[in-house]
């Protein structure tokens, strides 16, 4: 995978050499677009549903304000993420709402969700954490009776499989860690031609946004908008390489992944479960576990390395505790914005238990190691350690 992302890096620095407009998406640009259109047929979309962005929480702005969310409408949102996915909700002035994740588990608890929608809830974000998919369709079971957008914060999940119905938008990222790549980056996928549009416009240089609109729509309404929240078309030309290449061994890739899940299974060590008919994307295995040292053991056999996840939950951040958006600011002399929240629990239980006992399990380390060819295969081991 390393020869083929040079190759593309070499031949894409020589022709912009010659033509540096290359360089800018402004406009439409080539490699931008075979970007989007690859992730297209992945998903297996209609042309026109993704539209590339800077990064995924670039993204997750964008489409919140291209569905018209804005100050005082409140949105569902995950008690354990990260910062990124709760920053896009207060930046458009939104009000989060807590919701406590799944038992065993590192994903919203789409089992409560419905008891905790109000009459100025407008959308549900989820996160898919880790590259553990969610129950697509649970989730659009919600959106039918709920009348909700839902919103899949993909940003670690670019490759897990689904068994449903697609949401009304995703958001992936392909920054540093992603099992996709492109140094910088991320996408937005939606379900329709007229979010596509609306995305254009919360996202895009005008110019570009111009070219690509499908709806007729004047110039001067559009003008004035200039978010310029898009990608570098060389980090286009990285993701697309990688992409292409994934695509050829996704097969096995997701049988390597589930393999080693049944091995970690067959020990005593339960990963943290995925819906029937799914698949995680392959980059880490998460484990809840209150036995760390057992773990250790069994993954050094094999030479998996295991990471502590040590994250404060997202509902006990200083931001939500203070109410405040961006209290750092204070610190170098600024005034902060007030925020409102509005949680569903007094404690989370599940939330502070996941916090405590979560551990990533990485199978896919490049540090050279001795495998045992009786409880591994090799040839596949080696075949993910450039991922």
């Amino acid at each position: 995978m390393k020869t083929v992302w040079r190759q593309s890096a070499e031949e894409y620095i020589k022709l912009a050499s010659e033509n540096p407009d290359l360089l800018s998406s402004v406009d439409d640009n080539p490699y931008v677009n075979q970007m989007e259109r690859l992730i297209e047929d992945l998903l297996w979309l209609p042309e026109n549903r993704v539209v590339a962005v800077s990064s995924a929480t670039t993204g997750m702005v964008a489409i919140l304000r291209a569905l018209g969310i804005g100050k005082d409408d409140e949105v569902i949102v995950p008690a354990f993420s990260w910062g990124q996915t709760l920053d896009p909700v207060l930046e458009v002035g939104a009000i989060p709402v807590f919701v406590d994740i799944e038992p065993d588990g590192v994903n919203i608890d789409l089992s409560r969700i419905e008891e905790h929608c109000g009459i100025r809830t407008k959308a549900i974000i989820v996160t898919e954490l880790f590259g553990i998919p969610l129950d697509w369709m649970r989730l659009h079971e919600i959106a039918e009776k709920t009348g909700l957008y839902t919103i899949v914060d993909s940003a670690q999940s670019f490759g897990s499989l689904h068994w449903g119905q697609m949401p009304t938008a995703m958001v992936f990222s392909f920054g540093r860690g992603k099992l996709i790549c492109g140094g910088e980056g991320g996408a937005i996928a939606v379900n329709s031609a007229n979010l596509y549009d609306a995305v254009l416009l919360t996202s895009q240089h005008p110019i570009r946004a111009m070219q690509n609109l499908q709806a007729d729509i004047p110039y001067e309404l559009i003008d004035s908008i200039s978010p310029n929240a898009r990608i570098h078309p060389f980090s286009a030309v990285l993701i697309h390489s990688q992409i292409t290449e994934y695509r050829k061994n996704l097969c096995k890739y997701h049988y390597f992944i589930i393999k080693m899940r049944r091995q970690l299974e067959d020990a005593g060590l339960k990963p943290v479960p995925i819906p029937s008919e799914s698949s995680q994307s392959p980059k880490v295995i998460p484990i809840l576990t209150e036995d760390p040292d057992d773990l250790k053991e069994f993954c050094y056999e094999f030479g998996w390395e295991v990471n502590s996840c040590c994250q404060k939950p997202l509902v006990f951040s200083p931001t939500v505790k203070n109410l405040q958006f961006m209290p750092v600011l204070k610190y170098i002399g600024f005034r902060q914005r007030h925020i409102k929240v509005r949680h569903t629990s007094d404690e989370y239980p599940n939330t502070i238990r996941t916090s405590r006992s979560l551990y990533l399990v990485n199978p896919f380390t490049d540090a050279p190691q001795t495998y045992s060819s009786q409880k591994t295969d090799d040839n596949l081991i080696h075949s993910y350690q450039n991922l």
